[in-house]
């Protein structure tokens, strides 16, 4: 279900097919879905995700910029790293990171947003 909301929403902010690879997405989510209530307290996950990324317009243009290349950027779930990069820091989301083969891709995401662990 998590997968697909994302698919969506990475359509929608993007205008962008993604190529979902659902194996790294389903990890990603498994691995950082224990933080989602503090970050959401019951609000609607949809509407606090799109707003932030919408307030941040750069990350639109680097995700468009990138998805051609670079296999992260392809998948729906950047959406929710860049969230969770700038809400719990980039410390918090590496130290959870299961992917080291992906890892300087992540980097990506953390410099897009000017932090690093």
């Amino acid at each position: 279900m998590w997968i697909f909301f994302f698919e969506r929403l990475y359509q929608e902010l993007f205008d962008i097919e993604p190529k979902t690879n659902s194996i790294v997405n389903a990890c990603v989510l498994s691995d950082y879905k224990p933080l989602f209530g503090a970050l959401f307290d019951g609000k609607e996950v949809g509407a606090v995700i799109k707003e932030f990324v919408q307030s941040k317009p750069y990350i639109i243009e680097k995700v468009k910029e990138n998805s051609s290349e670079i296999f992260l950027y392809q998948q729906p779930i950047i959406i929710l790293l860049y969230f969770l990069t700038d809400k719990v820091g980039a410390a918090k989301v590496k130290e959870l990171w299961s992917f080291p083969t992906l890892q300087k891709e992540l980097q990506f995401v953390f410099s897009d947003l000017g932090t690093q662990p």
